[in-house]
């Protein structure tokens, strides 16, 4: 699938000196989003992106339209309900959302 498990503090760290973090799409519920916000400055203060999409929005399609384009890199922030499934790949609503090839909806390829 092309991308890369990692925790919070590889996210933050993981990317080298050189290179900008990733922008990142928070799926927690907007309650935890509040309840424990995350912000990121580089070394030239710089701030990253980070956007809370909550998962079950998503997945409704209420704030689909809301998602980077397919070609922007980005990082997602997986709830913790969801982090053990995630890791499985198999079953998990966060991995059929984000990269599946065809699109639940419209039934047109990504």
């Amino acid at each position: 699938h092309g991308y890369v498990i990692a925790d919070l503090k590889q996210w933050f760290g993981g990317r080298g000196q050189a290179q900008q973090i990733l922008p990142l799409v928070d799926l927690r519920s907007l309650h935890e989003f509040d309840a424990r916000r995350l912000s990121f400055r580089d070394g030239h203060s710089r701030k990253t992106t980070i956007v809370n999409l909550p998962l079950d929005s998503l997945l409704s399609g209420d704030r689909s339209c809301e998602l980077p384009p397919r070609n922007l890199e980005f990082a997602i922030l997986v709830p913790k309900t969801h982090v053990r499934t995630f890791s499985a790949r198999n079953g998990c609503v966060v991995h059929d959302l984000f990269f599946s090839l065809t699109s639940k909806s419209t039934k047109q390829t990504r």
